[in-house]
């Protein structure tokens, strides 16, 4: 075999580029459209013609998150191992827009107010490369946030990531399991 053949398509295989389309809008449910493309091929496929959102209910997330390992979720959070995962990829466009409307006009100025100047202040915090609107609506019609995203990242980086996530998750269930052993072994 030969070893230069190999050596490339490893380098290929790692150099690929993989991008992400994603779409959020949550108004009277969540709606959510996914799209994953390697080297420009989709990986992730819609029908040809143009769907309607997919509609996820909260009695449906609720549900599943019941089998989630929350302790997990927050060391794996707290160690940063997700920002470390969001920092790999390369954000292209990034679109926030929200639209408050209330029946009460006293409490949709409010809500609006309050939005806008967390918003404004975490711009200030840390600079993001997110374009957005926050709009007010007195007509009643009912709150919409809308999230719109394009990024980027390599294919051997998120293998190496995803690599790091599983290492982390097996040593935290190590440890919880040796825990739950000792626990176990003082009670009796």
């Amino acid at each position: 075999m030969n070893l230069y053949f190999w050596l490339f398509s490893f380098c290929a295989l790692f150099m690929t580029p993989v991008g992400v389309q994603g779409h959020i809008r949550i108004d009277r449910g969540i709606h959510y459209r996914i799209r994953i493309r390697a080297a420009g091929l989709p990986v992730l496929r819609k029908k040809k013609k143009e769907e309607p959102d997919v509609p996820l209910y909260s009695g449906d997330v609720m549900k599943s998150m019941r089998g989630w390992d929350h302790g997990l979720f927050v060391s794996l959070l707290r160690e940063g191992h997700f920002s470390r995962l969001l920092n790999l990829f390369e954000w292209q466009d990034a679109e926030l827009r929200v639209r408050i409307s209330f029946a009460d006009a006293a409490q949709t100025a409010i809500v609006y107010g309050v939005v806008r100047t967390v918003l404004q202040a975490a711009a200030c915090i840390r600079p993001l490369a997110l374009r957005g609107r926050v709009e007010m609506d007195f007509q009643g019609a009912g709150t919409q946030i809308s999230f719109r995203w394009i990024a980027t990242a390599r294919l051997g980086s998120l293998m190496a990531a995803t690599l790091r996530l599983w290492v982390a998750s097996a040593a935290y269930r190590a440890n919880r399991s040796s825990e739950e052993e000792n626990y176990a072994a003082a009670s009796h």
